[in-house]
């Protein structure tokens, strides 16, 4: 019923916007003066959007609150690519390149108080299955993989499985259904 993006007005750096589909209504969502933002990610429940913050000094995976309308710093500084929420939005899948390369690491949300590396020879997020069970990965090697992950008691995953070989550079714009 909505979808949001990323839009830069003449003179001004990008802002996030909000279409209503029934309406066809657009409506700013976030607007900051020195920091240009691009979404994500949109939490299952609807309640917060994963936010890619930037300015001329550092870029952050920010975190956008619809009930308090207030964006905070998640996670950076630090080149973040590309998040997917779990499907029961406690956990979040980011690729960033603090590293020196793109990998992937899993969090907790919305505390970030514990980050696993799911990734080590690199990696960009694709999607979180319906599940909960397994993150697609487009590796750097131009692969998409599926690992396998539990979100019972903790975080934990498994080897991951090589779905899709020599798919190149462009596996990093694969989608796939979430089932």
């Amino acid at each position: 019923k909505r979808f949001v993006f990323a839009y830069q007005l003449p003179g001004q750096i990008d802002d996030v916007y909000m279409k209503d589909l029934g309406t066809g209504t657009i409506q700013p969502v976030i607007q900051t003066q020195d920091k240009g933002e691009h979404p994500l990610a949109w939490s299952h429940d609807g309640r917060s959007l994963l936010v890619f913050t930037y300015d001329t000094e550092k870029a952050t995976l920010s975190s956008w609150s619809f009930a308090s309308r207030t964006l905070t710093p998640f996670i950076g500084p630090g080149a973040v690519e590309s998040a997917a929420f779990s499907p029961r939005d406690d956990y979040v899948a980011f690729a960033s390149r603090e590293s020196g390369r793109s990998e992937v690491y899993v969090t907790t949300f919305p505390d970030h108080r514990q980050t696993w590396p799911l990734t080590t020879e690199g990696g960009q997020v694709l999607s979180w299955s319906a599940d909960g069970r397994e993150i697609l990965v487009a590796t750097l090697s131009g692969h998409i993989v599926g690992y396998p992950v539990s979100t019972k008691g903790g975080f934990s995953f498994g080897q991951p499985t090589t779905l899709l070989r020599d798919v190149g550079a462009a596996a990093v714009y694969s989608s796939a259904t979430r089932d």
